[in-house]
């Protein structure tokens, strides 16, 4: 492919190459947080759960929680002109789902239990991804961001940049709750 390519053009391609950042990263961590719910046989299990749920907003109750945080890092290296680059980056994701845990109880009232688990860690897992999606975002413009004419303003514009893409993931995660309901219409999300 760059066979066609002169020499000297090669040369300015591969210098363009190695002038970008030297080293990025992305790091994605997640945790799992359970919180005892501790089982009643005469109390329906929903009433249970929202009961013993530590998660409150707006007078209703949810029985699931993820909580995330993105950060990102650089280090910026400037040339003799004082042109500024991101030589370095890593920008970080640490999510934590919190979901309840059943303690005690009948195989039966544990069945019923596992399927109302199951359909929360997939909506608390959607939170997750949009994170993960955010975090890539940034990651990736950060990655792009161009030198410029001083590091000051290189980290003013890269760190506004992020935020940008911060903002916009949180309301992605507002959206999300709101299409499904937090999670009882989960099958309506399409994700876009």
């Amino acid at each position: 492919m760059l066979a066609h390519l002169k020499p000297r053009a090669c040369a300015v391609l591969l210098l363009l190459l190695v002038s970008s950042i030297a080293h990025a990263r992305l790091e994605e961590g997640l945790i799992y947080t359970p919180y005892p719910v501790y089982n009643e046989a005469a109390r329906p299990l929903g009433r249970l759960l929202a009961d013993a749920s530590p998660f409150h907003q707006d007078g209703r109750n949810f029985m699931g929680n993820t909580k995330y945080q993105i950060r990102w890092h650089f280090r910026l290296d400037a040339d003799a002109s004082g042109r500024c680059r991101i030589s370095q980056l890593e920008t970080q994701l640490a999510s934590t789902i919190s979901l309840p845990r059943l303690v005690g109880g009948t195989n039966e009232r544990m069945r019923s239990f596992v399927q109302i688990l199951t359909e929360l860690r997939i909506h608390e897992l959607g939170h997750v991804a949009i994170a993960s999606e955010a975090a890539g975002a940034i990651d990736q413009s950060l990655a792009a961001m161009p030198q410029m004419a001083s590091c000051a303003a290189l980290e003013s514009a890269a760190n506004a940049a992020g935020y940008v893409l911060l903002k916009a993931c949180e309301g992605r995660q507002r959206e999300y709750d709101r299409v499904t309901d937090h999670g009882r219409l989960q099958s309506v999300w399409s994700g876009h």
